[in-house]
């Protein structure tokens, strides 16, 4: 399990957005480059991200059906907390 942590923290350890592929053209959209990368980052619905950090921290993941509105943080949920169970390997999950 990893050790949750600031998006400061995680740019110092070298935990970045970067284009996939070596020597691509490819700029990540702003929205891809500035998403929040650990549970601590999101702002917002505050009770709905502490669950999710008690799950990242006893590493017992449960069905879960997330829904709501576009662009409420659904998928910035989900990938903050695989990246937290998971850590690098999340990409390949």
């Amino acid at each position: 399990m990893v050790r949750a942590e600031s998006s400061a923290v995680g740019a110092r350890n070298g935990i970045k957005a970067s284009a996939s592929g070596a020597g691509s053209n490819y700029e990540l959209p702003w929205v891809e480059k500035y998403r929040p990368v650990f549970l601590d980052d999101i702002v917002g619905n505050t009770e709905t991200i502490e669950r999710l950090k008690i799950i990242a921290k006893d590493g017992n993941m449960p069905h879960v059906i997330i829904s709501g509105m576009p662009g409420i943080g659904k998928t910035t949920s989900i990938l903050c907390l695989a990246r937290q169970l998971l850590g690098d390997a999340y990409k390949e999950a």
